[in-house]
């Protein structure tokens, strides 16, 4: 009996060797189908990525940044899209424009994955590489009303919405709708009519909706830019109006004794030649500070792109909060309005 079987014993039970051949064959079979699974997931992953953002130069980080955009909502947006005519002067700062600072701080991540949580963080800002726009600080803002000989190129000044139908919920009772008289669309139809009839700017406002799929808003936004830019090659500004979806007690200020909309300029830095809408922000919210101080909430910039790498002017301006009334963010229309005038004529006026 001891030479047909060989056993062992455990607890009082016998083990036979086929038994253990078995469980060999079992972990071997596991460990191939997770094996499997984990290659399934790789290539899973490799194939999500979201369309409107730069392709990352570092493949280690690369898939390091795909594996976290999978997970965490926003970073998503940095992982890669291919660009052409790359200059030296990125390749000597790709290492910056890869890297994510906020990486090791655990608030980064808790305000990618949780909405609402706070106002994020605001870089503070460099010193302007150009002189700053010259305010005259008098009590009322200063009205230029252009001569009647003084003719301006047709579209200088595009105002248009990646995400058209963000409304503002105590006057909409929805934080979104398509009812454009109740969002950010609105708001931009009035900042353009006062340019205009205020100031005498050439505005084009764009009421395109591109956020029925908020996921692929921008995106669907890109080529209503691109065709706006080809119609009116001449463009100054390009400003990308929203509003943010925060709390109200951080998106709320005061003007003339009432509650107004506060300001926050949003800048991509994850694409060649940012520094150029960075400093146009600067400088715009320089020129908020000294009309109305604490109207700006300052300037947010972040490894993404929304667009901006479209044009040097571009501005993404976020006005009030999803809590804030539409009221609300009318009352900041007309500081605005004077603080874009202003930096029109002092920076393009001779352009």
């Amino acid at each position: 009996m001891a030479r047909r079987a060989f056993f062992t014993v455990r607890g009082g039970r016998r083990l036979h060797s086929g038994n253990r051949r078995t469980g060999k064959r079992f972990l071997v079979i596991l460990l191939a189908v997770l094996l499997v699974l984990a290659c399934t997931r790789l290539l899973y992953l490799q194939k999500v990525l979201p369309a409107m953002a730069q392709r990352a130069q570092n493949d280690k980080q690369n898939i390091y940044l795909r594996i976290m955009s999978f997970v965490i909502p926003g970073i998503g947006e940095i992982s890669s899209q291919p660009t052409a005519n790359v200059s030296a002067s990125r390749q000597q700062h790709s290492h910056h424009k890869l890297s994510l600072p906020g990486l090791h701080n655990p608030k980064f991540f808790m305000l990618a994955q949780i909405p609402y949580l706070g106002d994020p963080e605001i870089a503070p800002q460099p010193l302007l590489t150009t002189p700053p726009v010259k305010v005259e600080q008098t009590g009322e803002p200063k009205i230029i009303i252009p001569t009647k000989d003084e003719k301006r190129a047709e579209g200088e000044i595009i105002i248009y919405h990646t995400h058209t139908t963000e409304a503002f919920e105590p006057t909409a009772q929805a934080w979104f709708t398509e009812d454009l008289s109740l969002t950010v669309a609105q708001l931009g139809k009035e900042l353009a009519e006062m340019l205009q009839e205020k100031y005498g700017l050439p505005v084009v406002h764009n009421q395109a909706i591109h956020d029925l799929d908020r996921s692929r808003a921008y995106e669907k936004a890109r080529p209503t830019l691109e065709a706006l830019l080809q119609k009116y090659p001449q463009a100054k500004l390009v400003i990308d109006l929203h509003r943010d979806g925060i709390n109200r007690s951080i998106t709320t200020g005061t003007l003339g004794g009432e509650p107004a909309a506060r300001v926050l300029f949003v800048v991509g830095t994850r694409y060649n030649g940012y520094e150029e809408n960075l400093q146009k922000a600067q400088l715009l919210h320089a020129i908020l500070e000294e009309i109305a101080p604490g109207i700006s909430r300052g300037i947010r910039q972040r490894p993404l792109v929304y667009n901006q790498d479209c044009h040097q002017g571009s501005l993404l301006i976020e006005i009030g909060g999803h809590e804030n009334s539409l009221a609300e963010a009318r009352r900041t229309l007309p500081v605005l309005a004077e603080a874009i005038n202003r930096l029109y004529r002092e920076y393009f006026a001779d352009a």
